[in-house]
């Protein structure tokens, strides 16, 4: 079996390679965008704007009128976000997911530490 790799060109690779979960928001919003335009990458872009808005959250419900203003950012890559979200959230709907209440985990299972349960 081949050792992992300590970089990656894209963010891509690292994830095909280690998986979604190994990857910060930056990587993956970077992904979305697909390519930056030059002197400027994905990364740097996906990097400004969550800096802007705090996180991947922060950039729910943003108009494409909201993004546009980013250097880099036009009606495709908007469009991809967007959609990933919509994705997101209908997955969500439809599996009516719930996060479970702190203080009824507690209850249920009170061998856990304060740390093992989600906020």
């Amino acid at each position: 079996m081949e050792k992992p790799r300590t970089e990656w060109d894209h963010p891509g690779g690292k994830l095909i390679e280690l998986g979604p979960m190994a990857l910060k928001d930056e990587d993956l919003l970077a992904i979305l965008i697909g390519s930056g335009y030059k002197g400027r990458s994905a990364q740097a872009i996906a990097k400004e704007l969550l800096d802007k808005y705090y996180s991947i959250a922060g950039l729910l419900g943003k108009t494409s009128s909201d993004l546009s203003i980013f250097k880099g950012l036009k009606n495709g890559k908007i469009a991809r976000i967007a959609a990933s979200f919509e994705i997101a959230k209908r997955v969500f709907d439809e599996n009516k997911w719930e996060l479970p209440n702190r203080r009824l985990v507690k209850l249920e299972l009170p061998e856990l530490s304060d740390s093992d349960v989600l906020a």
